[in-house]
């Protein structure tokens, strides 16, 4: 009597379970392409990587997960190919977009980070290619989104794709037109995230207000008011939510004298500062001073006790 061949899918659940549990990510992907029930039961059983980035490149995607890095590349005569671990694969007829954007699908549904960043010239309608593919699935579950050299309308495009009740960070690299900045603070993915980080280039200050609602936040920019301190003073360090804020500043256009008299009246010191200071209702501690990381910058850095 033949038996019937002995398949995964026929293997007892606990079985096949222990057998998905040892492949490697790029196997992983493989396998949900082949049935159905493989899908499923890979989905079920889940696979978390700590952190996802995605390079976009003039014609190629790099996807990278936990230092596993897929490329995904066009060919020059059509099709195209998949480059990992130094072996190359020939995909014919399929477009390399549409083939590294549907794995980071994927795998977007095991992460909590995911790092976007666009090097260099890139194909104009590469940033739409992802925004359709992550379309297909409906708020997306991150908790930290960093996007670099992005413009504010690819900002725009992205950030509403999110899940905004699990947003907890975004980070933004590279300058942008203040005029712009202010549409990408009506987003609810703007508004319910508790951390934002600006880093790279500085920019013009918006209104400092935008900022209040984050628990942390680190900005670079050219100046910094008056005004915008006596704000932070009365305004932000009331918050009970506020925990830390970092301010970078190009070209400081206050007195650091009159920066200190801020939170204490009586300073008589120095250019650069360390100051407690208490509102009544919390504790801070203040430091001013130059950058250690770059000449010509300074750092205004204001933490709860």
């Amino acid at each position: 009597m033949t038996s019937k061949p002995l398949t995964l899918l026929n293997l007892p659940i606990s079985i096949a379970n222990q057998v998905l549990e040892k492949l490697g990510p790029v196997e992983i992907l493989t396998c949900r392409k082949v049935c159905r029930n493989l899908r499923t039961a890979i989905d079920k059983l889940g696979t978390h990587f700590n952190k996802i980035s995605i390079e976009l490149w003039s014609n190629s995607v790099l996807l990278d997960f936990d230092g596993i890095k897929i490329t995904h590349s066009a060919r020059f005569n059509g099709g195209s190919y998949v480059l990992f671990n130094g072996r190359r694969k020939t995909i014919e007829g399929v477009n390399y977009m549409e083939v590294a954007f549907k794995d980071l699908k994927i795998l977007l549904k095991h992460t909590s980070k995911l790092y976007i960043l666009k090097r260099g010239r890139y194909r104009g309608n590469i940033v739409n290619f992802l925004v359709d593919v992550l379309k297909e699935n409906a708020h997306i579950h991150v908790e930290t989104l960093t996007l670099d050299n992005f413009s504010v309308d690819d900002v725009l495009l992205i950030l509403p794709l999110f899940e905004s009740r699990t947003f907890e960070e975004i980070t933004l690299r590279e300058t942008f037109a203040l005029d712009q900045f202010e549409r990408i603070t009506h987003l609810d993915q703007w508004k319910n995230a508790k951390r934002f980080n600006f880093w790279i280039s500085p920019f013009d200050c918006p209104p400092i207000e935008y900022f209040f609602h984050f628990e942390d936040f680190t900005i670079n920019i050219y100046n910094i008011s008056m005004q915008s301190v006596i704000k932070v003073r009365d305004d932000l360090l009331q918050r009970c939510t506020f925990q830390k804020c970092i301010f970078f500043v190009l070209n400081l256009n206050l007195d650091p004298v009159e920066l200190a008299r801020v939170f204490q009246p009586d300073y008589a010191g120095g250019d650069e500062f360390k100051l407690d200071y208490s509102n009544g209702k919390s504790k801070f501690e203040i430091n001013f001073g130059d950058c250690s990381f770059r000449d010509g910058i300074w750092k205004f850095e204001i933490k709860k006790c």
